[in-house]
């Protein structure tokens, strides 16, 4: 919001290496069955003219202790990873979305 929709290719820059440099120190305090999930709800290139969406698709990053490397491939929906999350907490299946879960942890 502040970067991509301001066509700030530099702060977009610098916020990426600030995010990169605190990172470690999150995984770090990750345990056991644990996993994280960067995303976003769209996609924004800082380098484009315009401010509006550039992009349809935006990747899913899972990570923790356990996490295994994974090809997830194009997901149906954003709603996959919501059904990730809520079979990772245990609590019943959403109305929409395909776990991936089962992809990612043994």
């Amino acid at each position: 919001m502040v970067y991509g929709h301001r066509n700030d290719a530099e702060g977009f820059y610098q916020a990426l290496r600030q995010l990169d440099s605190w990172l470690p120190s999150f995984e770090a305090r990750l345990s056991g069955g644990d996993a994280a999930f960067i995303t976003a709800d769209h996609g924004n290139d800082p380098t484009t003219p315009g401010t509006d969406h550039t992009r349809e698709r935006v990747p899913i990053l899972a990570f923790g202790p356990e996490v295994q490397a994974a090809a997830l491939g194009v997901r149906g929906s954003f709603c996959d990873l919501g059904q990730t999350i809520a079979a990772g907490l245990g609590v019943p299946p959403l109305r929409r979305g395909i776990s991936f879960l089962n992809q990612i942890l043994p």
